[in-house]
């Protein structure tokens, strides 16, 4: 329930919160009739938090999703907050992400949470995180780190589960 988190306020149209596994803090995700999306994160990076809501959100499917449907997009989020790291006043986090995804099989799945009608979708992104700090004295903005990452996913989706039920990372 993403009203728990110390965070909500922030990502108010969210209707699920999933806490991170690489640091402290969550992924916000909102489930309509017409979309599963991400709408934003929280985390602490070197003892700030920074969280950023994402523009368009990052959909994880359309929904009611269909067998052979293709889709895929782009979305943003920025956001800057002062800190106290001499010689910088300021950072500002920057990700953007391009994704691309294909429903391509279905089926039933059997888990020990039971046995669901699914459909599996291949998913690919590539998300660019950019760090920026602002210099006390020169009052100019840097780049202090840029990091790309892809992210090769299947997901299997149950109807009437709000979630993810069944997701496989690959290298």
């Amino acid at each position: 329930n993403p009203g728990w988190t110390t965070y909500y306020p922030y990502f108010h149209s969210a209707t699920i919160a999933d806490s991170l596994f690489y640091a402290p803090g969550y992924t916000y995700y909102a489930s309509t009739p017409t979309t599963f999306s991400e709408t934003g994160f929280v985390t602490s990076l070197y003892g700030y938090t920074a969280g950023l809501n994402l523009h368009p959100w990052f959909q994880q499917i359309p929904l009611p999703a269909t067998y052979g449907a293709i889709d895929g997009g782009k979305c943003r989020g920025d956001s800057a907050t002062a800190i106290n790291i001499l010689p910088y006043d300021s950072g500002r986090a920057v990700v953007n992400i391009t994704y691309a995804d294909t429903i391509d099989a279905f089926g039933s799945m059997t888990t020990p949470y039971g046995t669901q009608n699914v459909l599996r979708q291949k998913h690919y992104d590539i998300t660019i995180d950019s760090i920026f700090v602002h210099t006390k004295v020169s009052k100019v903005w840097s780049v202090y780190r840029v990091l790309a990452t892809t992210n090769k996913q299947y997901r299997w989706y149950a109807n009437g589960i709000p979630y993810y039920f069944a997701l496989m990372q690959m290298n």
